[in-house]
């Protein structure tokens, strides 16, 4: 077997061990999830999609390293005549899904945190549905007989859609973290403490913004065009990060420490009374950085 070969087999093996380990994590998000009825069912959407996903891996591993071990040509020539099986098929049409709906979780979480403001989050839309598109393309293409989703014609179209969904999380992830940022600079000396930790600490700004996700997509990319042995790894990393960052995201909801218009509401609410209380006054940009949205008492039945 060549080396590359050899490479390859041991990059899915190790994928799949990652994506297992990864699943674990993302049921205990999950688990902890259960509080409002919009979280139980997309997580739970999410939850079956990667368990999918991860299943047709497992699969494949299993008919090509166990049952069909004298296959001619061995493993390579298995994964490259069985890629475009039904199964494998089916598993990545769910894992893009869960990126789709990751992703327009993560849209919304930035409409939300820019006050509801659709210029900021219109042109990662459009990145979104062009994404969404190329999605369709390289699924129909990785179903055609004797192709794989790692080579000929479909890894252009793979290529395509990676590059959109990440560069649709960079911009994303890039204008949630510089929110936050702009909001800690404005209130860390006004409000207390834990406050401004929970809602505008580093890890907070991590998970709101998806970045592991992003920062996983970048060198799944990477790796996926430069068609490096190492793809393998990196495609099993990013797939789970495709469903674990958002159950991150859903988890910090439930439990009552994500941003939402309720929350936004009560930052800004504490943040006049100390100015009434200790007559500091701000400028107008440290004003625009401050009040995110509108305080609203009957927010708090948002869903995010």
């Amino acid at each position: 077997m060549a080396n590359s070969d050899l490479e390859t087999q041991r990059g899915i093996y190790v994928s799949i061990i990652v994506g297992s380990l990864v699943f674990g994590a993302q049921i205990c998000l999950y688990v902890q999830s259960f509080r409002k009825i919009f979280y139980i069912l997309f997580g739970a959407i999410l939850l079956v999609l990667a368990a999918v996903g991860g299943g047709t891996n497992m699969q494949l591993g299993q008919l090509m390293w166990i049952q069909y071990p004298d296959y001619p040509g061995g493993a390579p020539a298995y994964f490259a005549d069985h890629s475009s099986d039904w199964y494998e098929v089916w598993g990545t049409g769910c894992v893009s899904f869960a990126n789709i709906m990751g992703d327009g979780l993560l849209l919304y979480r930035c409409y939300i945190i820019y006050n509801s403001n659709i210029q900021v989050v219109s042109f990662p839309f459009f990145i979104l549905l062009a994404s969404a598109a190329m999605v369709v393309i390289t699924i129909v293409q990785s179903a055609v007989p004797q192709t794989t989703l790692f080579s000929g014609l479909p890894i252009h179209f793979a290529i395509a859609w990676i590059s959109l969904t990440v560069g649709f999380n960079v911009i994303v992830t890039t204008l949630i973290c510089y929110r936050l940022l702009s909001f800690y600079k404005a209130t860390h000396k006004t409000l207390p403490s834990e406050m401004t930790n929970t809602y505008t600490s580093i890890s907070a700004m991590l998970l709101e913004s998806a970045a592991p996700f992003t920062i996983s997509g970048i060198v799944y990319v990477i790796a996926f065009a430069i068609e490096s042995p190492t793809q393998q790894v990196f495609a099993g990393i990013w797939g789970v990060m495709v469903s674990l960052s958002p159950q991150f995201i859903i988890t910090r909801v439930a439990m009552g420490i994500a941003w939402n218009k309720d929350t936004v509401g009560r930052f800004t609410d504490t943040l006049a009374f100390r100015v009434d209380t200790s007559g500091t006054f701000f400028s107008d940009v440290e004003r625009s950085q401050i009040i995110v949205v509108p305080s609203n008492k009957e927010s708090g039945e948002d869903l995010v």
